[in-house]
């Protein structure tokens, strides 16, 4: 996985590897919400556009999580736990597929 030096790749790796334990369940939801925004507002620079992308992709569903299931309903567009979860795996496959193109090339 490419990154830029610096801060900014810190920041992202440290949300990337938030990300992948979220995905694998080690994490729940309110957890990963709270780690993955403080993480989100400590990057200074951004990292390379595939990553950016994945991370903003991912930031948008943090957004859209509705933790309280009684809440959800009066929310438009919110997403539980597991539609989180699946959106989150759908974009670390994409980022692990641009990894494996970007290795054949």
């Amino acid at each position: 996985m490419h990154f830029d030096s610096g801060r900014a790749a810190d920041s992202a790796q440290r949300q990337l590897q938030l990300t992948r334990r979220f995905a694998a369940g080690r994490v729940p939801g309110t957890q990963f919400e709270t780690e993955f925004l403080r993480l989100r507002m400590q990057m200074g620079d951004r990292p390379t556009a595939s990553v950016e992308d994945v991370l903003t992709q991912i930031f948008y569903a943090v957004d859209d999580f509705v933790a309280d299931d009684s809440l959800r309903p009066k929310v438009r567009g919110g997403i539980d736990e597991e539609q989180l979860r699946e959106i989150v795996r759908t974009q670390l496959r994409r980022l692990d597929e641009a990894d494996a193109k970007g290795a054949a090339d």
